[in-house]
């Protein structure tokens, strides 16, 4: 596009701009702009800016809702593109949606004074190439340093999902904000929300909820396909890269995705989180054996991998439920499960060749990857029994070397009807996953046949 053809296509745009604002009687950016509003801005400046494409669906900051306590801020017509600063990027960040770039600049500290928080914010749309982008500027209200951001805008707006009252972006990770700093969001909206609890204010609970775990969701982002963590390239700011110095392990998908678990347990989900039809009913423990296997498997939020867990029997829209709880050693969070039992308690099996996890259907907590894992572990605690052991080492060899063969015998279970092994999709865990793609092989149904069959004659030898 020639530069005369773009100076008549911003004039058009601004005078637009100006037209729609009188018509719809909107002055400042506050948040309140009509869907309907929004779609006829859409639709005309995808006219002059000569986008063929359909209308995108409406995007208005819902009223009442923000990510942090902001005040309104006045939106200006579009005005030509400033001169950029010597020090300026080439490509302006990405900003997803304007809770996101709102989001940024709020927390973003004073480069003066360090203070965020305290900068009433003007934006202004400008033209960057061939493309929009959205100019934030303002003084500090503390120091009074001008400040000053521009972000590229996308090509259309990103629609804010019908049920949801926060919306950051879509599937991409943010160019804004770091992995470190959604965790730090996930932090202060998990105290507000307590602190709304005690408050008995329901409404902030709900806000404060979906916002922390749509904080987690954004930090998962971040997480390659097939890998199992945040990479340390995705913390670049200094709050971020501060906040993995100090817990690199909280990044894991696994201890991500169990700060979903704590706003399930304590707040409840946000309702787009909820499946359709309710909440999903609790994954059923065939054993207690089994039950206690997953819940050694689930690290508290803090690291603490083991707790003394206590259970009880309740009542579950009248099915039987055993519901699990304990105080955690390390941080003293109190911890809680639950799962489906079976109609009728299975025998208590003995230890040794006897042993079992369960009847022959396959396991809903542990998946295949993980029994081969917990096989592995088990057949590795204990050593050769010596001729002449005791019968205390006798009863370590068979309790251990006993699990371990029923393990392997679960990993058999999620081999499809005629398949000669178990294929990675049966995993459903990251840590399954990992053990698969590791060795593939082992997971053959003749291999595991095997290596169980070893186990069962060790185990007559232990007699």
């Amino acid at each position: 596009m020639s530069d005369p053809e773009r100076r008549r296509m911003m004039a058009a745009l601004q005078a637009w701009h100006m037209e729609w604002a009188a018509k719809w009687k909107i002055d400042e950016w506050e948040g309140n702009i009509p869907p309907e509003a929004e779609a006829e801005y859409q639709r005309r400046a995808d006219e002059i800016r000569g986008i063929a494409r359909p209308a995108p669906a409406p995007f208005r900051i819902p009223d009442g809702m923000a990510p942090i306590p902001i005040e309104p801020r006045p939106r200006t017509e579009p005005e030509p593109e400033p001169e950029p600063e010597p020090d300026a990027p080439a490509t302006p960040p990405l900003a997803r949606t304007s809770y996101e770039s709102l989001f940024y600049v709020d927390t973003e500290p004073c480069p003066r004074c360090g203070v965020a928080m305290r900068t009433r914010w003007s934006s202004a749309m400008i033209q960057l190439g061939d493309g929009l982008g959205d100019r934030y500027s303002g003084d500090c209200g503390n120091c009074g340093q001008h400040r000053e951001y521009v972000f590229r805008l996308p090509e259309r707006h990103l629609p804010r999902p019908s049920d949801r009252t926060v919306f950051f972006g879509g599937p991409d990770p943010s160019q804004l904000v770091d992995a470190g700093r959604w965790l730090n969001l996930w932090d202060e909206m998990v105290a507000r929300a307590k602190d709304a609890l005690a408050a008995g204010d329901a409404e902030a609970v709900r806000r404060n909820t979906e916002l922390a775990w749509t904080a987690v969701d954004e930090a998962l982002k971040f997480i390659p396909d097939g890998a199992d963590a945040i990479p340390e390239t995705a913390f670049w700011s200094p709050a971020g890269r501060r906040r993995y110095e100090r817990e690199p392990r909280r990044f894991t998908r696994r201890r991500l995705r169990l700060l979903h678990d704590v706003l399930r347990e304590e707040f409840g989900p946000p309702d787009w989180a909820t499946p359709a039809g309710g909440p999903a009913r609790p994954p059923l423990a065939r054993s207690s054996a089994e039950a206690h296997l997953y819940l050694d498997r689930q690290a508290c939020v803090c690291g603490a991998a083991r707790a003394n867990w206590s259970s009880s029997i309740r009542d579950l829209d009248g099915d039987l439920a055993g519901e699990y709880r304990a105080a955690c050693p390390q941080c003293g969070r109190d911890r809680r499960f639950v799962f489906r039992l079976p109609p009728e308690p299975p025998p208590i099996p003995v230890e040794g060749a006897g042993f079992s996890y369960g009847d022959a259907t396959r396991s809903e907590l542990v998946d295949p990857g993980e029994w081969l894992a917990e096989s592995d572990r088990l057949s590795r605690s204990v050593p050769m029994l010596p001729a002449a052991a005791s019968a205390a080492e006798r009863e370590r060899f068979r309790f251990a070397i006993g699990r371990a063969a029923a393990a392997l015998a679960e990993v058999a279970r999620f081999a499809p009807p005629g398949a000669t092994a178990v294929p990675e999709e049966a995993c459903f865990t990251e840590a399954g996953r990992a053990v698969h793609r590791a060795e593939p092989g082992r997971f053959r149904l003749d291999r595991l046949a095997a290596v169980r069959q070893s186990y069962l004659h060790l185990l007559e030898l232990a007699e």
